[in-house]
């Protein structure tokens, strides 16, 4: 069907544009399936289905769409983000336990804000193109045999597990 990239770019504390750039080559996938899934917008680039006009919600339409708001899931997506309202205010959550990687994540990228505006680079910014070569990702689909266990597989000689995977191209 094509290659897909969603760009979020922040306007303020609220509010993002996302925009959606799409790599379609000829002939790849059905052309009705994709205009299905499109939600219609307007010569401005906004979706006709908005929070303005509930969406268009059409709950007779729950019984083909689930949601109502047609076939494509753009407006759907929008539904829930904007449902959601503004950003909290962090200094009245109460994080537990089970929020251990909200709580490292946001560390994380305090940390990289800081190393920042004292000058530094950003974490996993390569500057230099000769220097970004990631020669060392891959992709694989891969059927695990139970005389290695998923826990130790990574760990076994790749020529050794050569008739138990094959690349995703």
């Amino acid at each position: 069907m094509g290659t897909r990239a969603h760009w979020h770019v922040p306007i303020d504390d609220t509010r993002h544009w996302k925009y959606h750039v799409t790599l379609r080559r000829p002939g790849a996938g059905d052309q009705r399936a994709r205009t299905l899934r499109a939600s219609p917008i307007t010569p401005d680039y906004h979706l006709v289905r908005n929070g303005s006009n509930r969406y268009l919600q059409d709950r007779s339409e729950m019984n083909k769409t689930f949601s109502g708001m047609g076939e494509g899931v753009q407006a759907q997506d929008a539904c829930v983000i904007e449902g959601a309202g503004p950003v909290m205010d962090r200094t009245r959550e109460h994080l537990g336990y089970s929020d251990r990687a909200i709580i490292a994540a946001r560390k994380l990228l305090l940390r990289a804000i800081r190393e920042v505006q004292e000058g530094g680079e950003p974490a996993h910014v390569i500057r230099d193109p000769s220097a970004n070569k990631p020669f060392m990702i891959a992709a694989r689909q891969t059927i695990v045999p139970t005389s290695v266990g998923w826990r130790h597989f990574w760990e076994a000689d790749p020529d050794d597990m050569k008739d138990h995977s094959r690349a995703i191209a």
